[in-house]
This record gives C-alpha cells, structure tokens and sequence, in this order.
C-alpha cells in the first residue's frame, strides 16, 4: 500500500509494490562515489540555487513528494528542501523544481503524467513537528522533464518545474515545496524525491539535514529526514543530507 511504502520510502524496500528491488544496496555514505561536475542544469533557469543531480549508480534514498491516488484515497506528500539566501543579498523567486522519481505501476512505462494544477510553498521554520510559516504558496501549470537518469528501466526521473508568482526573499534559510500532482482514479503513478552528492551543486550551500517530509495520510507528520531513518532503521544518514531541487529567479540585492 502506498501509505506503507511512504513510512519507509527507500527504494530498497520496494517489496511493498511487488517488484524485486532487494538487490539495490543502503544507502551507506561510504560507498558514495566522486561527485558530477558542479554545474547548473539548463532546465533550472535562471537558476538561483540548485541542490545537485540524483546519481542512480550510487546508494541512494528517494522519499515520497506527490498527490496521488491509490486505492480509493489521495494520499499528500511534501518534502520540504532547505535553501539559504546568502547574506546581504535579496533574491527574487519565479519559480521551484524537484527531481522526481515516476513509478508507473500500471504499465511500466516511461512517462510523467499531471492532472492538475500542481501545489508549490516556500516557508520558514520548518522542522520535526510543525511546518513552520508560510512566506508563499498556490499552484502553477507544471512541466514534466525527463532528465535521462533511471533506475534499471524501472524507476524514471524527471524535472516537475513549477512556474510561482513572484516572491521577494531576503536572507535567510527557507524551505520548498514543489509537489507533482496526479490524483484522478485513472492514474497510476508514484512521486518520490531523489537525492543528491553534497557537493553536487549550484548556487549557495544549504544546511545538511534539514529536510522534512509531511504526508498525513501515510501518518507521517512533518518528520526529519535524516533522523527519521537513524531512530526508526539505524542506517547512517551522513548521506541523505540534500535533495535535488531547485529555485529559480533573479538576484535582486547582492552578488
């Protein structure tokens, strides 16, 4: 069920969905390998910050970030992404992306689907147990780009660009929320996150492991990546540390 699998939304335990995934290793930051080139991806543009590409070869984590339907009920997810606006500067938002994971569990095939109008948010405060204030939020029309990384033909990755009005941010740690949409009884699709290599990225650094995920249907309340997983499973998160996401817009104060 997919409320089960967002409890423990690691690829390695994707028995839940009757697919034989035991041999996709945990992810142990040790085993990482050397990070892509730190450059900015030509479809976050203008590209403000941008947290670093999934490398499906490496151990890896991907957590649910969508509205979907399953079994009779519309199950929401949010991961929530730190960023840092550096300070003295101002930055001006146009638009968030995350890198998705696209689980077709009905055909296996390589598409995105989106139904409606997709949900973004950027807050402050977030953390275990609350979602923080809301500095921003609606919905925007959203694109679905298929980045050409995949998972054994199985587990497909795309760009979810969600287009926002236009936010004005001083300096500060902030959090995203770009979650992909499909939600009709005709849709058989899964949204999960991915991750990526720290230092696989663009823009200002952002903290390690602040992330938080929210999806009250699953029972999962505004929980700490990381911690999440050390307390409930005792993996070592020195790896789950940043997710591949993105913020888009212009320098409107500083460099």
């Amino acid at each position: 069920m997919k409320k089960t699998l967002l409890v423990m939304a690691i690829i390695a335990v994707f028995a839940s969905l009757a697919l034989a995934a035991s041999n996709v290793p945990h992810p142990t930051a040790a085993l990482r390998p050397s990070a892509h080139a730190n450059t900015v991806p030509s479809y976050c543009s203008p590209c403000l910050w941008y947290g670093g590409d999934w490398d499906p070869s490496a151990n890896w984590v991907a957590l649910g970030n969508g509205d979907e339907y399953d079994a009779g009920t519309v199950y929401q997810y949010t991961n929530y992404v730190a960023f840092v606006v550096p300070s003295g500067a101002q930055w001006t938002v146009t638009g968030l992306l995350t890198n998705n994971l696209v689980y077709n569990f009905d055909t296996g095939a390589n598409s995105c689907k989106l139904d409606k109008e997709e949900n973004w948010t950027i807050n402050t405060g977030v953390k275990s147990g609350t979602g923080g204030t809301v500095v921003a939020s609606g919905t925007g029309t959203a694109t679905c780009t298929y980045t050409n990384r995949n998972y054994e033909d199985v587990y497909y990755e795309y760009t979810v660009n969600v287009p926002t009005s236009s936010t004005t941010l001083s300096a500060g740690t902030y959090f995203l929320g770009a979650v992909p949409s499909c939600t009709a009884s005709s849709c058989a699709t899964f949204f999960y996150m991915t991750d990526s290599w720290a230092t696989n990225k663009s823009g200002p650094s952002s903290p390690a492991c602040l992330g938080v995920q929210n999806g009250p249907e699953g029972g999962i309340n505004y929980v700490n990546d990381c911690s999440y997983y050390v307390s409930n499973y005792g993996y070592s998160m020195t790896s789950l540390t940043h997710w591949s996401a993105g913020v888009e817009g212009t320098i409107s104060k500083g460099d």
